[in-house]
């Protein structure tokens, strides 16, 4: 029986915790912690590891004590005078008997080649993400230039054993055209962004952006030519400005412009000229050389969602995709259409006061059960066209 392999699939790291800032905020830490350790120690009792280390001792010392015996036996035998047998013959035979109870090693390395066998396993048999870079020469370095996106007849499986999520779903996005995607819990919002990344390929149909298949950019160029919002903004320890550019491939000017632009801070030209790595001052409370703790701990979560802005502002991309921003459906009222999602098929895509004239649609009912009436998109629209 092989426990080696049940030992290593266990050790894969599923959950991750995430949430010690509240637990410390409600000062539950002793019973997180008690509970805690009480779990470790179940999982060592009982761990597939432990009987891996029990059944090779089991087998060890029974080797063991056959060795010892047989080498009793052979040695008896060789300093009787019942057998004549030179010295030379008597040290073969005890070099081949002493290595009987080394037979356990061929055991152990058979166990051990289960680390290899996963290696092997996910290598070949596990979908492989495709390729990051492609030979992207014909597309221009601007690409896209224009935010052109349509999908025809896209549909997704997140495995080949689950019903699609997305079902012969077909949009048409125009250049600067802001549209809002509404659908209930399940519906294929999230899914048409997993789609747009390549996050999971597509089981049929297309998604062209400026008039290119995605299927046929590499990753990297794909991905670099769009920017995403996330529900939760993610950051790493360390300065404002390297959260904004990692790989510094922008100069100081243009982070202090997406700051701005982000509402992170309001300052004037003249002050962020002199020097933009000066300590808070009275018109910024950030600079770029402002301390970000991990996952922006020291930051509100108004203030990471305006980082991960400066962050897609930063990029200045064409297609800029807000996953989850708001629950709350009077935001989007003043979008140029909203499309309405249903059990992953597009049932209603339209200007915002078409849908809400429409008799028995489910924007109306999504907008009567918000409180929306028809003089608030309108006066939503009249806002925009002032702007």
């Amino acid at each position: 029986m092989s426990f080696k392999q049940p030992a290593i699939k266990k050790a894969i790291p599923k959950f991750v915790l995430l949430m010690r800032t509240t637990i410390r905020a409600y000062g539950e830490i002793a019973r997180f912690q008690a509970e805690n350790e009480k779990r470790i120690d179940i999982e060592n009792r009982n761990k597939p590891g432990e009987c891996d280390y029990v059944q090779k001792r089991w087998f060890g010392m029974r080797l063991d004590f056959l060795g010892i015996i047989l080498t009793f036996i052979v040695a008896l035998i060789a300093v009787t005078t019942q057998f004549s047998i030179s010295p030379a013959q008597t040290g073969v035979i005890l070099s081949f008997v002493l290595s009987v109870n080394q037979c356990h090693l061929t055991a152990n390395v058979e166990n051990n080649m289960n680390t290899v066998e996963r290696i092997v396993y996910y290598a070949n048999q596990e979908e492989q993400e495709s390729p990051h870079q492609l030979d992207d020469g014909v597309l221009p370095a601007s690409w896209p230039s224009e935010g052109q996106v349509e999908l025809k007849d896209v549909v997704l499986k997140y495995r080949p054993e689950l019903p699609p999520v997305l079902k012969g779903l077909s949009i048409s996005i125009k250049p600067r055209e802001k549209v809002g995607i509404v659908g209930r819990t399940g519906a294929g919002k999230s899914s048409i962004m997993t789609a747009l990344f390549r996050i999971v390929e597509l089981i049929s149909g297309s998604i062209a952006i400026d008039g290119v298949d995605i299927s046929t950019v590499g990753l990297t160029k794909l991905r670099s030519g769009l920017s995403i919002i996330p529900q939760e903004a993610y950051l790493v320890s360390g300065t404002l400005g390297s959260n904004l550019d990692p790989f510094e491939l922008y100069d100081d000017a243009q982070l202090w412009d997406a700051l701005k632009r982000s509402h992170l801070v309001e300052q004037s030209k003249e002050s962020q000229s002199e020097n933009v790595h000066d300590e808070k001052t009275p018109e910024a409370r950030f600079t770029l050389d402002s301390h970000i703790d991990e996952d922006g701990s020291n930051l509100s979560a108004g203030e990471r969602s305006l980082v991960s802005l400066a962050q897609a502002l930063v990029n200045d991309t064409k297609v800029l995709i807000l996953d989850e921003a708001t629950d709350r459906l009077r935001t989007i009222i003043s979008y140029d259409r909203i499309c309405v999602l249903d059990g992953g098929r597009v049932v209603e895509f339209d200007t915002p006061s078409t849908l809400y004239s429409t008799p028995n649609s489910i924007f109306r009912e999504m907008c009567d059960h918000s409180s929306i009436s028809l003089e608030d998109i309108l006066s939503e629209s009249k806002k925009k066209e002032t702007e």
